[in-house]
């Protein structure tokens, strides 16, 4: 058997289960089947392609990425209904014939997610520069240091733009292995210093005085 076809089997015996739980008044535990296929059918999906599936994030990423490369933007609409039926075991939003209905939502969704994952290992591209979930989670790696330096930055009284330009000169210097000590970068008339310190993050020194300018401090 193919295991592809063993997690389909998977996924329908929970949606069986959710079935058995509406018919004897058991919403929230059938809510989560609910959703328990859909994240089942999303994490095996990840396993093959070797995508983050932690949380509910990646699987949400998942989702979104299947539905670009194919086209089949009901994979989104279904996915977020899917979504809140886990809240639904939390909270009891729903009444059982919303559960029903949830139920036959998974099945279409778990069937799309199957088959846009077949199409994706044929070959088929996302439009539009769409990113794989694992592309997304080396862009967000790589776009976390600048976001730390900005913060940090900011902290210390630049402002947006200045902190963000400066962050930019540092991870540039950085990355042409030039010493930290030599750096500075300079804000409108004022030329500053930036060095890292113990806790790996910015400083910002006092900005130096103007030239022709003795009284400035």
């Amino acid at each position: 058997m193919s295991n592809a076809r063993r997690h389909a089997q998977h996924a329908a015996r929970l949606l069986a289960t959710a079935e058995a739980m509406v018919e004897i008044g058991e919403g929230p535990q059938a809510s989560k089947k609910i959703w328990d296929s859909v994240a089942y059918t999303l994490r095996r999906i990840a396993e093959t392609h070797g995508w983050p599936r932690q949380s509910n994030s990646h699987l949400a990423r998942i989702a979104s990425y299947l539905a670009a490369a194919t086209g089949d933007e009901a994979i989104n609409g279904e996915y977020m209904q899917a979504r809140s039926f886990l809240a639904d075991f939390h909270e009891e939003w729903y009444g059982l014939g919303s559960i029903r209905g949830g139920v036959s939502t998974a099945k279409r969704l778990v069937e799309r997610l199957l088959e846009a994952d077949r199409k994706v290992k044929d070959g088929a591209l996302p439009p539009n520069g769409a990113k794989t979930p694992r592309e997304y989670e080396l862009l967000q790696e790589a776009a976390m240091p600048i976001n730390i330096y900005i913060a940090a930055l900011r902290r210390q009284g630049l402002s947006c733009r200045e902190a963000e330009a400066a962050a930019r000169l540092l991870l540039s210097a950085q990355s042409r292995r030039v010493p930290i000590e030599d750096m500075s970068f300079r804000i409108g008339s004022l030329q500053r210093r930036i060095t890292l310190g113990e806790d790996g993050l910015p400083k910002v020194g006092k900005p130096k005085a103007p030239r022709g300018n003795t009284n400035a401090g």
